[in-house]
């Protein structure tokens, strides 16, 4: 019921609010395999909450916490987790990374024929201007392209080994 109500604030636009119902929601994730696949969309939305709030720091561990569970089922969770760890890394100025992995994300909606919900748009909305901002059009789309041409597990190792560090990097 938490998670249901974080949303229902977040669309409201109290998104303070929503963080406090998600924070209450956001059990370890360690607890139990029972809970775990519940709780990552808890994780999953807080961090998001954050990042829109402008918390980027603050959402790492729950969108590192959340991947780490979900990348187990793969899928559409996968794919919005990547988007916002793509965001994160760009916000840490690993531009290259950010388009090699919103080239994957992009591609796996398209192929799904799947379409972003109102967190997951804006936060791709703030990354294509971002990109589009700090690096050439043509450097976007090859990088892109690159990404596109991994598979889910390819793509979640790189987010690993490429975003998800303490120390930002230089692209």
């Amino acid at each position: 019921m938490l998670l249901c109500l974080a949303e229902v604030e977040f669309n409201l636009g109290d998104v303070g609010r929503a963080i406090e119902l998600g924070r209450d929601a956001a059990i370890p994730l360690s607890i139990n395999t029972a809970t775990a696949s519940s709780s990552r969309h808890f994780h999953l939305n807080l961090a998001s909450y954050l990042n829109v709030q402008g918390n980027p720091l603050e959402a790492r561990p729950f969108a590192a916490e959340a991947l780490s569970v979900a990348r187990e089922e793969g899928g559409y969770v996968v794919r919005v987790l990547l988007q916002l760890w793509a965001f994160l890394g760009a916000l840490d100025g690993r531009l290259i990374e950010a388009a090699r992995l919103i080239g994957f994300v992009d591609a796996g909606f398209a192929s799904g024929g799947e379409i972003r919900q109102g967190t997951e748009q804006l936060i791709h909305d703030r990354l294509s201007a971002l990109l589009k901002t700090e690096l050439p059009p043509a450097k976007i789309e090859a990088c892109a392209a690159e990404g596109a041409q991994w598979n889910e597990l390819r793509a979640v190792s790189y987010a690993f080994e490429h975003l998800i560090s303490p120390e930002p990097s230089v692209s």
